[in-house]
Protein backbone atom coordinates (compact mmCIF):
# COMPACT_ATOMS: atom_id res chain seq x y z
CA UNK A 1 0.00 0.00 0.00
CA UNK A 2 1.11 3.52 -0.66
CA UNK A 3 0.98 6.37 1.46
CA UNK A 4 -2.19 7.61 -0.07
CA UNK A 5 -3.76 4.20 0.56
CA UNK A 6 -3.65 2.99 -3.19
CA UNK A 7 -3.44 -0.35 -4.05
CA UNK A 8 -0.67 -1.07 -6.18
CA UNK A 9 0.40 -4.24 -8.42
CA UNK A 10 3.43 -5.32 -10.08
CA UNK A 11 3.13 -5.85 -13.30
CA UNK A 12 7.70 -6.65 -13.78
CA UNK A 13 7.83 -10.33 -15.60
CA UNK A 14 8.12 -13.45 -13.49
CA UNK A 15 11.24 -15.47 -13.33
CA UNK A 16 10.62 -18.07 -10.26
CA UNK A 17 6.46 -19.02 -11.14
CA UNK A 18 7.96 -22.42 -11.17
CA UNK A 19 8.10 -21.82 -7.28
CA UNK A 20 4.80 -20.65 -6.72
CA UNK A 21 3.24 -23.85 -4.07
CA UNK A 22 0.17 -23.34 -7.11
CA UNK A 23 2.51 -24.54 -9.62
CA UNK A 24 4.25 -26.97 -7.51
CA UNK A 25 0.80 -28.66 -6.57
CA UNK A 26 -0.22 -29.03 -10.14
CA UNK A 27 2.90 -30.60 -10.96
CA UNK A 28 3.00 -33.14 -8.21
CA UNK A 29 -0.37 -34.01 -9.17
CA UNK A 30 0.22 -34.44 -12.93
CA UNK A 31 3.79 -35.91 -12.46
CA UNK A 32 5.10 -32.99 -14.12
CA UNK A 33 8.57 -30.50 -13.36
CA UNK A 34 6.85 -27.33 -12.71
CA UNK A 35 8.90 -25.50 -15.08
CA UNK A 36 7.58 -27.56 -17.90
CA UNK A 37 3.87 -26.71 -16.34
CA UNK A 38 4.91 -23.12 -16.60
CA UNK A 39 5.45 -23.77 -20.18
CA UNK A 40 2.19 -26.28 -21.03
CA UNK A 41 -0.11 -23.75 -19.30
CA UNK A 42 1.72 -20.16 -20.99
CA UNK A 43 1.20 -22.45 -24.62
CA UNK A 44 -2.51 -22.50 -23.11
CA UNK A 45 -3.31 -19.60 -23.39
CA UNK A 46 -4.39 -18.53 -26.20
CA UNK A 47 -3.09 -14.87 -27.33
CA UNK A 48 -3.21 -12.95 -30.81
CA UNK A 49 -0.57 -13.48 -33.53
CA UNK A 50 2.28 -11.64 -33.11
CA UNK A 51 1.66 -10.65 -29.70
CA UNK A 52 3.98 -12.23 -26.72
CA UNK A 53 3.13 -15.51 -24.90
CA UNK A 54 1.27 -15.25 -21.63
CA UNK A 55 2.35 -12.98 -18.75
CA UNK A 56 3.41 -14.58 -14.98
CA UNK A 57 0.32 -12.22 -13.77
CA UNK A 58 -1.85 -14.27 -16.64
CA UNK A 59 -0.58 -17.24 -16.04
CA UNK A 60 -1.68 -16.74 -11.95
CA UNK A 61 -5.64 -15.91 -12.78
CA UNK A 62 -5.65 -18.94 -14.60
CA UNK A 63 -3.89 -21.14 -12.31
CA UNK A 64 -6.29 -19.37 -9.21
CA UNK A 65 -9.38 -20.69 -11.16
CA UNK A 66 -8.16 -23.74 -11.76
CA UNK A 67 -7.56 -24.11 -7.97
CA UNK A 68 -11.14 -22.92 -7.32
CA UNK A 69 -12.12 -25.17 -9.62
CA UNK A 70 -10.37 -28.13 -9.63
CA UNK A 71 -10.42 -28.20 -13.90
CA UNK A 72 -7.93 -29.17 -16.45
CA UNK A 73 -6.73 -26.85 -19.37
CA UNK A 74 -5.27 -30.14 -21.09
CA UNK A 75 -8.57 -32.45 -20.80
CA UNK A 76 -10.32 -28.66 -22.40
CA UNK A 77 -12.26 -28.55 -19.40
CA UNK A 78 -11.42 -24.68 -18.55
CA UNK A 79 -9.84 -22.57 -21.80
CA UNK A 80 -8.08 -18.74 -21.36
CA UNK A 81 -7.34 -16.34 -24.08
CA UNK A 82 -6.04 -12.73 -24.54
CA UNK A 83 -7.79 -10.82 -26.55
CA UNK A 84 -7.20 -7.96 -29.07
CA UNK A 85 -7.54 -5.52 -26.08
CA UNK A 86 -5.42 -7.00 -24.14
CA UNK A 87 -7.88 -8.36 -21.46
CA UNK A 88 -7.88 -11.97 -20.50
CA UNK A 89 -10.59 -14.33 -20.30
CA UNK A 90 -11.29 -17.45 -18.48
CA UNK A 91 -14.25 -19.74 -19.35
CA UNK A 92 -15.65 -22.99 -18.40
CA UNK A 93 -15.53 -26.00 -21.23
CA UNK A 94 -18.43 -27.77 -21.44
CA UNK A 95 -16.39 -30.73 -20.18
CA UNK A 96 -15.65 -28.69 -17.74
CA UNK A 97 -19.53 -28.44 -17.08
CA UNK A 98 -20.37 -32.06 -17.20
CA UNK A 99 -17.08 -33.01 -14.42
CA UNK A 100 -18.65 -29.93 -11.90
CA UNK A 101 -22.69 -31.49 -12.07
CA UNK A 102 -20.80 -35.05 -11.97
CA UNK A 103 -19.21 -33.74 -8.55
CA UNK A 104 -22.53 -33.18 -7.27
CA UNK A 105 -23.31 -35.83 -4.69
CA UNK A 106 -27.10 -35.85 -5.44
CA UNK A 107 -26.90 -35.06 -9.27
CA UNK A 108 -28.48 -37.55 -11.56
CA UNK A 109 -29.20 -35.76 -14.55
CA UNK A 110 -30.65 -33.38 -16.62
CA UNK A 111 -33.88 -33.32 -19.00
CA UNK A 112 -35.31 -30.75 -21.51
CA UNK A 113 -38.86 -29.50 -23.10
CA UNK A 114 -38.47 -28.09 -26.34
CA UNK A 115 -40.57 -25.10 -27.72
CA UNK A 116 -42.19 -25.00 -31.37
CA UNK A 117 -39.61 -25.45 -34.33
CA UNK A 118 -38.30 -21.65 -35.79
CA UNK A 119 -36.52 -20.18 -38.07
CA UNK A 120 -32.83 -18.63 -36.72
CA UNK A 121 -33.05 -15.27 -36.32
CA UNK A 122 -31.02 -14.28 -39.25
CA UNK A 123 -32.23 -17.24 -41.50
CA UNK A 124 -29.21 -18.47 -42.08
CA UNK A 125 -28.99 -21.05 -39.59
CA UNK A 126 -30.66 -24.19 -38.81
CA UNK A 127 -34.59 -24.10 -37.80
CA UNK A 128 -34.59 -25.03 -34.26
CA UNK A 129 -36.62 -24.39 -31.09
CA UNK A 130 -37.96 -21.08 -29.79
CA UNK A 131 -36.66 -22.38 -26.42
CA UNK A 132 -35.48 -24.94 -24.26
CA UNK A 133 -36.35 -25.35 -20.69
CA UNK A 134 -34.24 -27.80 -18.61
CA UNK A 135 -35.07 -29.78 -15.59
CA UNK A 136 -31.92 -30.70 -13.15
CA UNK A 137 -32.71 -34.25 -11.12
CA UNK A 138 -31.10 -34.36 -7.83
CA UNK A 139 -31.68 -37.14 -5.45
CA UNK A 140 -30.92 -34.83 -2.45
CA UNK A 141 -33.10 -31.69 -3.96
CA UNK A 142 -35.39 -33.31 -6.24
CA UNK A 143 -36.58 -32.08 -10.05
CA UNK A 144 -35.08 -28.35 -9.98
CA UNK A 145 -36.69 -27.21 -13.20
CA UNK A 146 -35.01 -24.13 -14.89
CA UNK A 147 -36.05 -21.20 -16.48
CA UNK A 148 -36.30 -21.44 -20.34
CA UNK A 149 -33.38 -19.95 -22.42
CA UNK A 150 -34.65 -18.31 -25.88
CA UNK A 151 -33.46 -19.43 -29.16
CA UNK A 152 -33.24 -15.16 -30.03
CA UNK A 153 -31.51 -14.10 -26.75
CA UNK A 154 -28.62 -16.60 -27.31
CA UNK A 155 -28.16 -17.10 -31.11
CA UNK A 156 -25.14 -15.34 -32.66
CA UNK A 157 -25.57 -13.91 -36.18
CA UNK A 158 -23.20 -14.74 -38.72
CA UNK A 159 -21.04 -12.11 -39.48
CA UNK A 160 -19.34 -12.17 -42.76
CA UNK A 161 -18.91 -15.10 -44.85
CA UNK A 162 -17.99 -17.83 -42.38
CA UNK A 163 -21.02 -19.48 -40.77
CA UNK A 164 -20.14 -20.49 -37.17
CA UNK A 165 -21.65 -23.34 -34.67
CA UNK A 166 -24.65 -21.21 -34.08
CA UNK A 167 -25.34 -21.42 -37.96
CA UNK A 168 -24.36 -25.04 -38.44
CA UNK A 169 -25.47 -26.72 -35.29
CA UNK A 170 -27.62 -24.52 -33.87
CA UNK A 171 -30.02 -27.14 -32.10
CA UNK A 172 -26.72 -28.37 -30.29
CA UNK A 173 -25.74 -25.18 -29.18
CA UNK A 174 -28.87 -24.66 -27.67
CA UNK A 175 -28.85 -27.78 -25.68
CA UNK A 176 -25.32 -26.80 -24.70
CA UNK A 177 -26.39 -23.50 -23.26
CA UNK A 178 -29.39 -24.79 -21.57
CA UNK A 179 -27.45 -27.93 -19.63
CA UNK A 180 -24.63 -24.85 -18.63
CA UNK A 181 -27.27 -22.67 -17.47
CA UNK A 182 -29.07 -25.66 -15.48
CA UNK A 183 -25.86 -26.78 -13.58
CA UNK A 184 -24.40 -22.95 -12.89
CA UNK A 185 -28.13 -22.35 -11.26
CA UNK A 186 -29.10 -25.61 -9.57
CA UNK A 187 -25.61 -25.59 -7.88
CA UNK A 188 -23.91 -22.20 -7.42
CA UNK A 189 -21.18 -22.56 -9.74
CA UNK A 190 -19.73 -19.02 -10.41
CA UNK A 191 -18.67 -18.99 -13.62
CA UNK A 192 -19.14 -17.41 -17.18
CA UNK A 193 -21.80 -19.91 -19.12
CA UNK A 194 -21.02 -18.83 -22.60
CA UNK A 195 -18.72 -20.88 -25.17
CA UNK A 196 -15.09 -19.96 -25.35
CA UNK A 197 -15.56 -21.45 -29.03
CA UNK A 198 -17.65 -18.08 -29.71
CA UNK A 199 -15.22 -15.64 -28.86
CA UNK A 200 -11.56 -17.25 -29.82
CA UNK A 201 -13.29 -17.99 -32.61
CA UNK A 202 -14.20 -14.16 -33.36
CA UNK A 203 -10.69 -13.01 -32.54
CA UNK A 204 -9.10 -11.10 -35.26
CA UNK A 205 -6.17 -8.58 -35.88
CA UNK A 206 -7.99 -5.14 -35.19
CA UNK A 207 -4.96 -3.63 -37.14
CA UNK A 208 -6.94 -5.44 -40.49
CA UNK A 209 -9.94 -2.85 -39.76
CA UNK A 210 -10.53 0.32 -42.04
CA UNK A 211 -8.02 3.06 -42.05
CA UNK A 212 -10.85 5.90 -41.29
CA UNK A 213 -12.52 3.52 -38.45
CA UNK A 214 -8.97 3.50 -37.00
CA UNK A 215 -8.07 6.93 -37.24
CA UNK A 216 -11.56 8.00 -35.89
CA UNK A 217 -10.46 5.85 -32.82
CA UNK A 218 -7.40 7.53 -32.36
CA UNK A 219 -8.59 10.77 -32.90
CA UNK A 220 -11.11 10.53 -30.18
CA UNK A 221 -8.42 8.71 -27.96
CA UNK A 222 -10.93 6.23 -27.58
CA UNK A 223 -8.99 3.12 -29.57
CA UNK A 224 -8.83 0.65 -26.47
CA UNK A 225 -12.53 0.82 -26.01
CA UNK A 226 -13.76 0.50 -29.56
CA UNK A 227 -14.67 -2.73 -31.04
CA UNK A 228 -12.40 -3.02 -34.27
CA UNK A 229 -12.78 -6.99 -34.61
CA UNK A 230 -13.20 -7.58 -38.34
CA UNK A 231 -13.80 -10.56 -40.39
CA UNK A 232 -10.94 -11.58 -42.29
CA UNK A 233 -11.04 -12.52 -45.99
CA UNK A 234 -9.33 -15.95 -45.75
CA UNK A 235 -9.56 -18.08 -42.68
CA UNK A 236 -6.42 -16.89 -40.72
CA UNK A 237 -3.93 -19.50 -40.47
CA UNK A 238 -3.13 -20.53 -36.60
CA UNK A 239 0.78 -19.98 -35.74
CA UNK A 240 2.52 -22.63 -34.79
CA UNK A 241 2.99 -23.73 -31.02
CA UNK A 242 6.77 -23.93 -31.19
CA UNK A 243 8.30 -20.22 -29.81
CA UNK A 244 9.90 -19.14 -32.83
CA UNK A 245 9.05 -21.38 -35.23
CA UNK A 246 7.29 -19.08 -38.02
CA UNK A 247 5.80 -21.98 -39.53
CA UNK A 248 2.00 -22.51 -39.45
CA UNK A 249 -0.33 -25.26 -36.78
CA UNK A 250 -1.61 -28.01 -38.75
CA UNK A 251 -1.73 -30.62 -35.94
CA UNK A 252 -3.29 -30.46 -32.54
CA UNK A 253 -1.09 -31.98 -29.71
CA UNK A 254 -3.31 -34.75 -27.91
CA UNK A 255 -1.46 -33.71 -24.28
CA UNK A 256 -1.87 -29.66 -24.63
CA UNK A 257 -4.21 -29.11 -27.28
CA UNK A 258 -1.58 -26.98 -29.19
CA UNK A 259 -1.45 -26.89 -32.57
CA UNK A 260 1.73 -27.71 -33.79
CA UNK A 261 3.86 -27.87 -37.62
CA UNK A 262 4.64 -31.10 -38.63
CA UNK A 263 8.10 -30.45 -37.42
CA UNK A 264 7.47 -29.58 -34.13
CA UNK A 265 5.00 -32.54 -33.35
CA UNK A 266 6.17 -36.76 -33.09
CA UNK A 267 4.48 -39.57 -34.48
CA UNK A 268 2.40 -39.83 -31.29
CA UNK A 269 0.96 -36.20 -31.70
CA UNK A 270 2.61 -35.26 -29.25
CA UNK A 271 4.81 -31.33 -28.51
CA UNK A 272 8.11 -31.96 -27.41
CA UNK A 273 6.54 -30.49 -23.88
CA UNK A 274 4.33 -33.05 -23.33
CA UNK A 275 6.21 -35.82 -24.57
CA UNK A 276 8.79 -35.12 -22.05
CA UNK A 277 6.19 -34.73 -19.50
CA UNK A 278 5.42 -38.30 -20.10
CA UNK A 279 8.44 -39.75 -20.47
Amino acid sequence: MTEKNELTVDTSPSGQLHEAPMVIELGDEYGIEPKQIVKVLRSIVKVPQGKPPATAAELIIVLSVMRQYKTNPMLKQIHAWRDHRGELAVMMGYDGWTQKANEQPGFMSVSYEFGPEVPSPDGKGQSAWEWVKATVHDSHRGDMVMFPMYLKEWYQEQKGNYPTPWQTKTRHKMHVVAYRLAIREAYGIGMDIRDPADFMERQSDPGAATAGKLADMAAGGAYEDADATVVDADPPEVPCGAGGCGGTGDEPCRGCGVYFCEIHIDGNRECAVCALGEA
